[in-house]
């Protein structure tokens, strides 16, 4: 099998040549309506953000909003047969802000999934689309220190832009060994306007591409061991006000782990180098030859049949949003999940991320956070789910307090499904 990749309206589109073969093979020469599976949902959303802006010392610091929010939602699912599945979703979100109608959004999220299982081989070839019909301005950060990068993450995820993910895998055994070519495809492109005004927050598009092949060996039922190599590039468009640019190449070299040493633990570990070649646009300050550490792990554990926990760390990097900037992303996540019942279920969710920029920018940032989550089945059809969240970001940078704030979310819903 060979993986190609076409450009179609500005997108990259894996095309995988195997997908034809598979639906031929899968496809009856009758359609069978039992293949198709339909579900449908209609879902509505209270919250109150007491921090709307992620400000702490200007005069947007601290300001609240209720937020109504509607949540429409259907799924669908074909499997002719083993051998393909196709499954798909459209789960908008349209929010309106009582006190903060700047940040009135529509969140258009598109997902399919398309796999495939034969005894030589299995693929998936995941598509994420979000298209967001938001406010075309970017804020004003007038607060010491200058905008609130991580802070203002909650604000550019309401902004108007559309965002392509995709993520192809295959695997085939090699006797008792297998390989896994895998692809994937990060295109970020923001619709807001660019501006040269003190403080003006833009937003610049910036894309990642890359492909890589792993090879391993399944040592026993409860450990496979491999490594792998992904070569890639990013790319970050202009700023008005930056000069600098820090597209570039990347070259990882990879070791990981799939191991389930206990029946209630299981862990994933892909960790290496991850070497960047930049472009001459990049200011003089930089090692245009970068070595840093890449690092995607998760443990999940299963206590019993009421308790779970899944941890998470990450650590990678690209250039940043803002434009003329390059940093690294530290993402510690952890969650807990206690069931009391078939109906009723809570979980706590924390998190530690931490942003560390390239030199010249100064910029040096935690984002601390906590929730909790309340949910409860009503009916087979009608569900509910409370959560409270609390947010805290802080600069290490001295004499920076624009770029730090504190934010507490308190929301409902209520999901009936069809």
């Amino acid at each position: 099998m060979t993986l190609r990749c076409a450009v179609v309206n500005g997108y990259a589109v894996f095309i995988v040549p195997v997908l034809a073969a598979s639906l031929n093979a899968a496809s009856p020469s009758v359609p069978d309506r039992s293949a198709w599976t339909f579900s449908s949902s209609l879902g509505a959303r209270e919250s109150y953000d007491s921090n709307v802006y992620m400000q702490g010392v200007t005069a947007r610091a601290n300001h609240g909003s209720a937020v109504t929010t509607f949540l429409p939602a259907g799924s669908l699912t074909w499997k002719p047969s083993g051998a393909f599945t196709l499954a798909a979703s459209y789960s908008p979100e349209f929010s309106l802000y009582s006190r903060a109608s700047s940040e009135n959004n529509a969140a258009h999220k598109i997902a399919a999934l398309l796999s495939g299982q034969r005894p030589e081989m299995k693929w998936d070839l995941g598509n994420a689309l979000t298209i967001v019909d938001g406010e075309s301005l970017g804020p004003t950060f007038t607060g010491q220190g200058g905008s609130a990068i991580i802070g203002g993450v909650p604000l550019l995820e309401r902004r108007d832009q559309r965002v392509l993910r995709q993520n192809f895998k295959a695997q085939f055994p090699v006797g008792a060994w297998f390989v896994r070519p895998v692809a994937s495809t990060y295109i970020h492109d923001f619709r807001t306007e660019q501006r040269t005004t003190a403080g003006y927050q833009n937003y610049i598009d910036r894309n990642e591409f890359a492909a890589g092949l792993d090879a391993g060996k399944k040592l026993s039922p409860a450990l496979t061991l491999f490594a792998g190599f992904r070569y890639g590039s990013q790319d970050q468009a202009a700023s008005p006000v930056s000069a600098f640019q820090y597209d570039n190449q990347f070259r990882r070299m990879l070791v990981g782990a799939e191991a389930a040493p206990q029946p209630w633990l299981k862990l994933s570990l892909l960790a290496g180098s991850d070497r960047r070649s930049f472009a001459s646009s990049v200011p003089a300050t930089l090692d245009r030859d970068l070595t840093r550490f890449f690092l995607d792990a998760t443990a999940t554990a299963t206590a019993s049949k009421t308790d779970s926990a899944t941890f998470g760390a990450k650590r990678f990097a690209l250039p940043g949003y803002g434009g003329g900037s390059f940093l690294e992303i530290t993402a510690l996540d952890l969650s807990w999940k206690h069931t009391f019942s078939p109906g009723l279920s809570a979980t706590f969710s924390g998190r530690a991320h931490h942003w560390d920029f390239a030199r010249p920018v100064l910029r040096n940032e935690w984002w601390h956070g906590a929730g909790l989550t309340v949910a409860a089945k009503l009916t087979a059809r009608v569900s509910f789910v409370a959560t409270f969240a609390r947010d805290a970001v802080r600069s290490e940078i001295a004499n920076t307090p624009g770029r730090e704030a504190t934010r507490s979310l308190f929301s409902l819903s209520s999901t009936c499904t069809f």
